[in-house]
Order: structure tokens, then sequence, then C-alpha cells
């Protein structure tokens, strides 16, 4: 199965997929039908400039999620933490930061078990919470030139596995809420 979807705040893998099965959104919910696999999505709005979806699959055949680049850059940038292993349990995982002028392709071998937590946070918000002034040179990856395609990539390590494998078991919205508000 291939799903395309663009980087923008509206649009992303959760509604183009829903779409492609004819499946139902429901309290921002997909489940993924049984012929798929197993698993859901789950969006999380935390306010108009910062949102979580968190992805959690069992697939039961191959999968490519193409990610489309903005045609100007809008100062979105996605923080996607991704963990997957296959049936012979070797295992990919990372973390990386990119903005939304970089096409991004993600491909799921056949019985592959997913976790994958995005954060979307529009620039000026992110730049709000760490109280970074947007011209410090800490961040000028991020605010100089950024109609040009940025992406920085890392391993994950086990204890970030670990916390990712946990937030991508909680469905429910109560538990999400508690979290954040620590």
């Amino acid at each position: 199965m291939h799903i395309e979807f663009g980087s923008d705040w509206n649009t992303g893998f959760m509604e183009e997929l829903a779409g492609k099965l004819k499946r139902e959104i429901k309290d921002n919910i997909f489940s993924l039908p049984p012929e798929i696999g197993e698993g859901f999505s789950k969006k999380i709005d935390i306010d108009k400039d910062l949102r979580f979806i968190i992805h959690s699959y069992n697939l039961n055949e191959p999968m490519t999620a193409n990610r489309k680049a903005a045609l100007a850059n809008v100062g979105l940038l996605t923080f996607r933490f991704l963990y997957y292993q296959k049936s012979d349990k070797s295992y990919l995982s990372n973390v990386q930061v990119l903005n939304d002028t970089i096409d991004v392709t993600d491909y799921f071998p056949p019985h592959t078990s997913i976790c994958y937590v995005i954060v979307k946070i529009r620039l000026q918000k992110l730049l709000s919470i760490l109280e970074i002034h947007p011209e410090s040179k800490e961040f000028s990856a991020f605010t100089n030139d950024l109609n040009r395609p940025f992406i920085y990539q890392e391993s994950m390590t086990p204890e970030m596995r670990g916390v990712l494998m946990e937030l991508s078991e909680y469905k429910d919205m109560g538990h999400w809420k508690s979290c954040i508000a620590r």
C-alpha cells in the first residue's frame, strides 16, 4: 500500500490512510482494518501550534508513506520518533527533526511492528517554549533560510525507545492530558 500526504498542518498520514481505506476517524482516532493489520493512529492537539500524532501498528502487508514537501515554508517543524521491528526481531529506531520543505519516504515491510510518534510544532511556539530568541545562534539552522530543506537525524537511545513504546500504548486522551500537565 502506498500513502502520499502533505506536510502542512491540516493534512497528514492518518487522514490520507483513512480516506484510502474508506475508514472513519472518530474522536481523532483511526483504527487499522484487520486485513491490513492491527493498531491505531491518534491525533492530540495540545493547542493551535502543537500537535502529537501517535501511530502504533502491526502490519500484515508492506506500506510506503510519502510525505510531500510544502511549496513554501510556513514555519512548521516536525519531530519524528520512529521505532519499528521486523518479524526477524531486527529493528530500526531514530529521531528526526525536519522542516516542511523536504520530502520524506518511509517503507515498512510486511509483518512489522511500528511505534511512531510525530510532534508538529510551529517554530514560534517552539522558540517561546524554549525561551530562545529567533536570532540566537543555537537555533540558526531552523531560522536561517527557512525555505531550504532541513533534516537532522540521530539514533534513538534505549531509554527513548522505552518512552516511545509507552507513549504508543496510550489511546486514552485523559492519560495524555495528565502526562502533559506535569
